[in-house]
């Protein structure tokens, strides 16, 4: 089954256990790959090869059915084929647009058949069935069961959140394993791109490599992006790499990517990798510097800020950080107690941005990044040069850390033991006083 390019449907054919008749030679010897991918709006023609054991099995054979599968057998029959003259029956219970859409063509003979059941106009909600085809021997079904290559994968991944700052360079790496050589000889294609599903499907491929090392681009993805998509690596029999670069990120490259490898026809897909392109905040709008009340009043101060991802908002009144994360901070019957300086700081993964704050001292900071392993202690110092001295918080994926935390004067460490995977990746050390917020990331590795 060839691969094509556009916004793809998967089709899944039955993976269920043969079932054989009173005769074991009378089988499937042919059947469509497991997955199936086709563009919206094409066509698709599942083969299948079928073979009698004997005589008296082609004597007793029923019919053939094709159509979508549950619990190992073919329950919405599509397509009913016999040996007789008038030998092709639709369901005539399928709705109008489906039965429009399907037909047959094939031999039926006792040396041999081959069926081809052809599906037209793919909707994506064809996608949503498996199909296949049984066959009926004097009342026995036989159902088909594709040939797996289950030990054909990739061994190994791009970690599945990818992060690049806008304007570098995003790689993709793979590795993968044949399990057999004749896996290896039925190797046909690699291919990488875009719009990548949960289930690894491809929607947009960028570049094709076939076993020979052989490139091709999709002529239908755009210039301004396949000019900046470049593949390195080798594909052998012995070592599979799969380096697959995006050059010059930009923020449209955020997305789903993954990697389909072919063998005769079957597909082993990679999870699908989210990029995320970085662009630090920057501030594009705020309130008047300075700002007369009188108590009681309602005040409102706004904070706009550009940056990808979206950033989110901190605000501080007098070096203490406010619960408020919107763009805009509402005060009601405002005090004289809540008079002084309001500070708002625009962060996100890429960075932070605010008009006065603390200045990051890295000589007496941790590396940003630290590699360490489950069960090893490990600190993360976190230093800043800031006077008014700094009150500092620790964040882990938004929610605010305490226990391991000690602070001092413009100096804090953050103390714990990495105990699963989830303890590993990225911790921020914010640091404010009463004119600014600073923000540091640190991304801690698992060894």
């Amino acid at each position: 089954m060839s691969f094509t390019l556009g916004a793809s449907v998967l089709l899944l054919c039955s993976t269920f256990g043969l079932v054989y008749g009173v005769h074991s030679n009378t089988r499937f010897t042919a059947t469509p790959p497991v997955n199936v991918n086709v563009a919206v709006n094409d066509s698709v023609t599942f083969v299948w090869k079928f073979k009698f054991g004997n005589r008296q099995d082609w004597t007793e054979f029923n019919e053939f059915v094709w159509g979508t599968v549950d619990s190992g057998h073919v329950t919405n029959k599509y397509i009913t084929v016999t040996k007789g003259i008038l030998s092709l029956f639709i369901n005539k219970r399928l709705p109008k647009s489906l039965r429009g859409r399907i037909s047959y063509s094939g031999t039926i003979s006792s040396t041999g058949c081959k069926l081809e059941f052809t599906l037209t106009d793919v909707q994506r909600s064809d996608g949503n069935f498996v199909y296949g085809c049984d066959a009926d021997i004097a009342g026995v079904d036989i159902v088909s069961q594709p040939f797996l290559h289950t030990e054909t994968k990739f061994m190994k991944e791009p970690e599945k959140t990818l992060f690049v700052d806008l304007g570098s360079n995003a790689t993709f790496r793979w590795e993968c394993n044949f399990g057999s050589e004749e896996d290896w000889t039925n190797f046909e294609q690699v291919f990488w791109g875009a719009e990548t599903d949960n289930y690894g499907n491809i929607g947009n491929k960028f570049l094709t490599v076939d076993s020979k090392e052989n490139v091709w681009s999709n002529p239908k993805v755009p210039g301004s992006v396949i000019s900046r998509a470049v593949w390195s690596g080798t594909l052998s029999r012995e070592r599979c790499q799969l380096d697959f670069l995006l050059k010059n990120a930009i923020y449209t490259d955020d997305g789903t990517y993954g990697c389909i490898g072919v063998v005769y026809g079957e597909t082993f897909k990679s999870s699908p990798i989210r990029l995320i392109v970085l662009d630090p905040p920057k501030l594009v709008r705020r309130s008047n510097r300075t700002i007369d009340s009188v108590e009681g009043q309602t005040v409102e101060l706004s904070c706009k800020a550009t940056g990808n991802p979206v950033p989110s908002m901190l605000w501080m009144h007098n070096g203490r950080i406010l619960p408020n994360k919107a763009t805009v901070l509402r005060i009601s019957g405002i005090q004289r107690s809540q008079a002084g300086t309001y500070n708002c700081t625009a962060t996100n993964l890429a960075g932070n941005v605010s008009e006065d704050k603390p200045y990051h001292n890295q000589k007496a900071s941790s590396n940003l990044t630290v590699q360490t392993r489950v069960g090893q202690n490990i600190t993360l110092t976190c230093a800043v040069d800031a006077k008014p001295p700094a009150v500092f918080a620790w964040i882990r994926e938004g929610a605010k850390v305490s226990v391991g935390v000690n602070s001092t004067e413009n100096l804090s460490k953050l103390t714990f033991t990495p105990k699963k995977d989830d303890d590993f990746g990225y911790y921020w050390c914010y640091a404010g006083n009463d004119v600014g917020l600073a923000s540091i990331r640190f991304k801690v590795n698992k060894t």
